[in-house]
């Protein structure tokens, strides 16, 4: 140890070792000067310390506490201070449920006074909430193969009130630190009201509704339709005035359940106000109420219901097949009524004109007073007349007939021109229309595609001696500028062909056919197979 020496000079300090194999004492501070006072350290006394009231105070149980007003060390009662600072009241409300506590003298100049005030739950409803939860705050569920997961299911409030979690995750406050946040069940129900689609000589029956309540909030629910009021057309406008069916579930928290409402007489009916073909709409809103409070509106929804528009058309099919020689002698025709349900409410008149229908009110067979070729496609149609009836109380107008009427003026006929080849006996005897045409049909040539201007083929002359080969082409299409001969593809000639034309017809012609022009190509071809090209 260090052993101080007071002289009246400078404190010099000497080291001395405590005993074998204790080391020494190392010397920390050195103090410069004669201390003044140093109080008694053998019986643990401090008196005669300027800094210190050694005499006001000394009683048992006392201890040291710095005075600023003063300057000095006084000496203070342990337990009175003690109470000062630590907890010196408690106090409960039964009503509200808050805990106060109190610490220090409760006086507002005393820096050590404080209050806490906290709500808890009476021991009654903490014995309510724990049966009914298992305890306030976050409900979990154990999940995973060895139960390794938690997840929060559900909600306790303070007041013992569950809610379920839709959601949770992390939302930035206004300073941009993210703030864990929960995002509860709260009663969202959604109500939705159908009408009907109906034709346009269709009567509306009824409307539906369907109420979806949340299955995570039970304690309210959507329980019933209060009312109507009509929007468009014309609805009853007392729900009370429909026959409303039995709901497919009783209403209950998280219970969804479907309604429909009947008409049963004038006063509940849903009419268009339409008086033409136009089939129109009506439209209602309905309000729902809701349990517990049923007795105000708590949401509504429009139903609407539409009727489709009548009209009919009338067309005459197409006419193909047949070539440029022959003529078309009837066509199809379809009537087309839409929008309507009942045949005996919708009755079609047809009226052909250049020929006679098979079915004056509905499709059939149309006959044309003379046959239709290539030069002759006018003068034919047909027009419909269709009269709509509509019953009683499907518009508020009442029953009425509207008229809609169709043409159609334009048939559509086709013809092709096929190409062909022959052979005459020379290049120098080109065909003539007996050649090629018997009656309303090519007769004694080869037939080829509509307007074909090509060829590859290997040709046969069976006779003993050359003959001409001749190609047609309708004079109209375009021409081949090509002819080519040889033993095969691969082994040809360019030859020049030798020109001619005809005009062809059937026999016996009709009136005011004109007559069809072919360009005809002639070339020489020994007996035997001979491959011959033209493009």
């Amino acid at each position: 140890m260090a052993l101080r020496v007071v002289t009246a000079g400078t404190t010099r300090v000497r080291k001395i070792t405590r005993g074998p194999g204790s080391g020494t004492t190392i010397v920390k501070r050195v103090t410069v000067g004669v201390p003044q006072q140093i109080g008694q350290p053998s019986t643990g006394a401090i008196a005669n310390l300027d800094d210190v009231n050694g005499r006001i105070g000394q009683v048992e149980g006392t201890y040291l506490r710095f005075d600023s007003a003063s300057g000095i060390y006084l000496h203070r009662p342990f337990d009175s201070d003690a109470m000062a600072v630590g907890l010196t009241s408690v106090s409960w409300n039964a009503d509200s449920g808050k805990l106060t506590l109190v610490t220090g003298t409760g006086d507002s100049d005393d820096p050590y006074s404080k209050s806490f005030t906290q709500t808890i739950l009476s021991p009654e409803q903490l014995e309510t909430l724990n049966s009914a939860t298992g305890g306030a705050g976050l409900i979990w569920e154990k999940s995973g193969k060895d139960d390794e997961f938690r997840t929060a299911i559900e909600y306790v409030d303070s007041d013992a009130e569950k809610y379920g979690i839709r959601s949770a995750g992390f939302e930035n406050d206004a300073n941009g630190r993210p703030q864990f946040r929960l995002s509860l069940s709260f009663f969202s129900p959604s109500v939705t009201a159908t009408g009907q689609n109906l034709f346009w000589d269709e009567s509306a029956t009824s409307f539906s509704v369907l109420a979806d309540n949340p299955d995570d909030f039970l304690t309210r629910y959507i329980d019933s339709v209060a009312s109507i009021v009509p929007l468009t057309g014309s609805v009853g406008n007392l729900i009370t005035s429909f026959d409303d069916s039995a709901k497919t579930f009783t209403p209950a928290g998280g219970v969804d359940w479907q309604q429909t409402f009947n008409v049963v007489d004038s006063d509940s009916r849903i009419q268009s106000t339409t008086s033409d073909l136009v089939g129109g709409s009506a439209s209602a809103t309905v309000f729902f109420t809701a349990y517990p409070d049923s007795s105000s509106f708590f949401d509504s929804a429009t139903f609407t219901t539409n009727w489709q528009t009548a009209s009919s058309s009338i067309e005459m099919s197409d006419l193909t097949g047949n070539t440029f020689l022959q003529s078309y002698s009837n066509t199809a025709y379809t009537v087309t009524k839409t929008g309507v349900k009942t045949p005996a409410n919708h009755v079609a008149t047809v009226t052909p004109t250049g020929g006679t229908v098979s079915d004056a009110n509905a499709s059939g067979i149309f006959t044309f007073t003379t046959g239709l070729h290539k030069d002759n496609n006018s003068g034919r149609s047909l027009s419909m007349s269709v009269d709509f009836v509509r019953a009683d109380g499907i518009s508020s107008v009442g029953s009425y007939t509207s008229a809609d009427v169709s043409t159609d003026t334009a048939l559509t006929a086709n013809f092709t021109y096929p190409s062909f080849w022959l052979f005459t006996v020379s290049t120098g005897t080109a065909p003539v229309l007996s050649d090629i045409v018997s009656g309303t049909s090519y007769a004694g040539v080869n037939t080829l595609g509509n307007q074909q201007r090509s060829l590859g083929a290997t040709i046969t002359n069976s006779a003993a001696s050359p003959q001409g080969f001749w190609f047609g082409v309708r004079s109209a299409a375009s021409q081949p500028t090509s002819f080519s001969t040889g033993s095969g593809p691969g082994l040809l000639v360019e030859v020049t062909p030798v020109t001619a034309s005809v005009a062809l017809e059937p026999d016996p012609k009709p009136a005011g056919y004109i007559s069809e022009g072919f360009n005809l190509y002639g070339i020489t071809l020994q007996p035997g197979d001979t491959y011959v090209s033209i493009s």
